[in-house]
């Protein structure tokens, strides 16, 4: 019966390994908020082009009302979003009505004085329908 050497626990082959799997915990810890909250925002913005159209229905002009615009920022703002210089965008489009906010996060790095800037832009369209079907 032949006896091998039992592997060690560290050894060159397992160290990019390691790295590897060291640097995608640190992404997943530091880029995957970001994104779950943009997700989030995606949902809110979905939500209040549905509310922009229905307030702007049978009104000539397609301006959104100043409640629908506070309260647009004020939900975005509670999920998180800090941004000074977010833009919240209510406009018409052609035959469409469009809602968008744009905002960056700023993500520090561990060890060192360097940020990644993300920036996000989630958006959605309804077309402008006067009659139902």
């Amino acid at each position: 019966m032949a006896h091998y050497k039992q592997p060690r626990q560290f050894n060159w082959v397992s160290l990019p390994i390691y790295a590897l799997l060291l640097g995608a915990i640190y992404c997943g810890i530091k880029f995957v908020p970001p994104y779950w909250r943009n997700m989030q925002v995606d949902e809110v913005v979905r939500s209040m082009v549905t509310e922009y159209w229905g307030t702007t229905r049978h009104v000539s002009a397609k301006d959104a009302p100043p409640a629908l615009r506070d309260r647009f920022e004020k939900q975005v703002r509670e999920l998180g979003v800090d941004d000074p210089k977010a833009e919240f965008l209510f406009e018409q489009d052609g035959p469409d009505l469009r809602v968008t906010v744009k905002y960056d996060v700023v993500v520090p790095h561990w060890f060192t004085s360097r940020t990644t800037t993300m920036k996000f832009k989630p958006s959605a369209t309804t077309p402008i329908i006067d009659k139902r079907l």
